[in-house]
């Protein structure tokens, strides 16, 4: 029987990219940068590794410098996020509420510290979520931050919820089931469970 859900963020919950794009060109314009990222840049970087945004993003600047614009500009994201929040998917508020009398819910990402804060206070979920572990805090792959977040809160059997075939990797590589949001950004590489909306998952989770 399924204890708990564990979910993605970006593609998953919401997909911020408008106001984080936004918020990064306030950032490379205050620094005299002559660019402007697009969602698209934001959408091709979403839940990748922060060396990997960097080197996506910004291929011209050296390692250290490319890093010290990304803290910059996650700062700058969080405040805008926290603040304005992003596009929540359809029915997400609505399917937490019914998720939550029967699981316990989590949320697990490769964002930076303040990222899942910034979207709980934004759209007023704190109170549908148990826990919730990232890369920014733990330095840990996804993979180990489920695991992390499942022994800590002594769940025997839980499931994790992403969009791309690196939530998919991870998922196994933590020992649980994976299910696709394929609304998302991204494919699994195998044959899995999949919601083609959020609000499909109370009905998909019963099954399983």
């Amino acid at each position: 029987m399924i204890q708990a859900v564990c979910f993605d963020l970006d593609g998953t919950l919401w997909d911020s990219a408008e106001t984080v794009a936004a918020s990064w060109n306030e950032v490379l314009k205050e620094q005299g940068f002559d660019r402007k990222l697009s969602v698209s840049d934001q959408h091709a970087v979403m839940g990748k590794m922060p060396a990997d945004i960097v080197k996506k993003l910004f291929p011209e600047l050296e390692p250290a410098a490319g890093m010290k614009l990304f803290d910059d500009c996650v700062t700058r994201e969080n405040e805008w996020l926290e603040r304005m929040g992003g596009r929540l998917y359809p029915k997400v508020t609505e399917t937490l509420a019914i998720l939550h009398g029967k699981y316990r819910l989590f949320i697990v990402s490769n964002c930076n510290d303040g990222y899942v804060e910034a979207f709980l206070t934004a759209h007023k979920l704190w109170s549908y979520f148990d826990d919730y572990e990232y890369f920014g805090r733990t330095q840990k792959p996804k993979s180990q931050n489920i695991r992390l977040i499942l022994e800590r809160n002594h769940i025997a059997n839980g499931v994790y919820v992403g969009d791309t075939d690196m939530d998919e990797a991870a998922a196994y590589e933590a020992g649980v089931p994976f299910i696709h949001a394929a609304y998302g950004f991204g494919r699994p590489k195998r044959k899995v469970p999949a919601v083609k909306q959020f609000a499909d998952l109370p009905v998909l989770l019963q099954k399983l």
